[in-house]
């Protein structure tokens, strides 16, 4: 069955789209992060989350998987990729990280996500196929 991925850069509003998709529209999501919501039980339940067992997810029978990542594209499925103001981001990525390196490096995308700017050329969600840009 074909999927949909929900990217985003990290601290862009993902679990944000997670959370409406559930509350409006009934739809489950995953992650590619184990642990991804750290096994909060009540929050799981509030964005519609279901949490991955020995590597693998569960949907329900007859819906559409819809994963989150903050990777690079990994094959041309569908994808709903959201996009926040790149500044904003990095400033919540950097309290996220709890201040434990310094906002410049955020910036400059050194980290394992890499910068707004790379990670939005990576998916190219203006021109890339069956996707759509949340902004």
């Amino acid at each position: 069955m074909e999927m949909c991925w929900l990217s985003s850069y990290p601290r862009s509003g993902n679990t944000y789209l997670r959370t409406i998709l559930w509350h409006c529209l009934g739809m489950r999501s995953t992650s590619v992060y184990p642990n991804d919501l750290e096994g909060r039980k009540d929050l799981e339940n509030y964005v519609g989350h279901i949490e991955q067992k020995n590597g693998c997810t569960r949907f329900p029978q007859d819906t559409l998987p819809l994963v989150k990542t903050h990777e690079r594209p990994l094959n041309n499925e569908p994808t709903i990729y959201v996009v926040r103001d790149g500044r904003a981001s990095c400033v919540s990525l950097w309290h996220f990280f709890g201040k434990k390196i310094p906002l410049e490096q955020v910036i400059e995308g050194q980290h394992h996500f890499g910068t707004w700017t790379q990670h939005f050329q990576k998916w190219n969600p203006p021109v890339r196929p069956d996707t759509l840009l949340i902004r």
